[in-house]
């Protein structure tokens, strides 16, 4: 999201503008196609003049977790973009859910509000990224509602169980915040 690094942070409204659109495509995927997407980050999201939002490159999706036959990905793979990627698909891409997507999308959001992700990228990353929390949004930036710092912390939660159980949970509390925030 070029927009970020040119202009800086985007407002709260314009951030969750931006990602619950995506949220929407997440949902849509999974709940229709078994597909997540394993490489969601600023760079793969694309707005457009009009203001909508695009979800780019899933050169790293795996569709139908449960289906049997070969996979592209094998037990023991990590993959995605290592500042973005939730701690389990660093250790295992193979295996992942829909909630390494809300983890990738929240590290995503994370970045439009701050202009940073979650954790720098640096030698023990792999073992920072299974173990450090990173910093609570909302005392980076006091302008970042708590209810919205606590939901992108719930989303950056360690283990996907920590996490909301499915795309509709997390869209709810994102678009009531977005409407709080107008």
């Amino acid at each position: 999201f070029a927009l970020v690094r040119e202009h800086g942070p985007l407002s709260v409204h314009d951030a969750l503008d931006a990602v619950l659109p995506v949220v929407e495509l997440l949902r849509f995927a999974w709940e229709q196609f078994r597909i997540i997407h394993r490489d969601i980050k600023p760079a793969n999201l694309l707005r457009e003049p009009s203001g909508r939002v695009r979800l780019l490159d899933l050169g790293l999706a795996r569709a139908d977790v449960d289906a049997p036959g070969p996979r592209c990905t094998v037990q023991g793979d990590g993959m995605g973009t290592a500042a973005y990627a939730a701690p389990e698909q660093i250790v295992d891409a193979s295996s992942v859910g829909p909630q390494a997507d809300m983890y990738s999308l929240a590290a995503t959001l994370f970045f439009l509000l701050t202009g940073r992700p979650p954790l720098e990228p640096s030698a023990r990353f792999a073992l920072r990224i299974l173990r450090e929390p990173p910093p609570p949004l909302a005392h980076l930036d006091p302008r970042i509602p708590t209810t919205l710092s606590d939901v992108v912390a719930r989303c950056l939660a360690k283990h996907p169980s920590g996490r909301f159980a499915d795309h509709a949970s997390l869209h709810r509390d994102l678009d009531s915040i977005r409407n709080g925030a107008r």
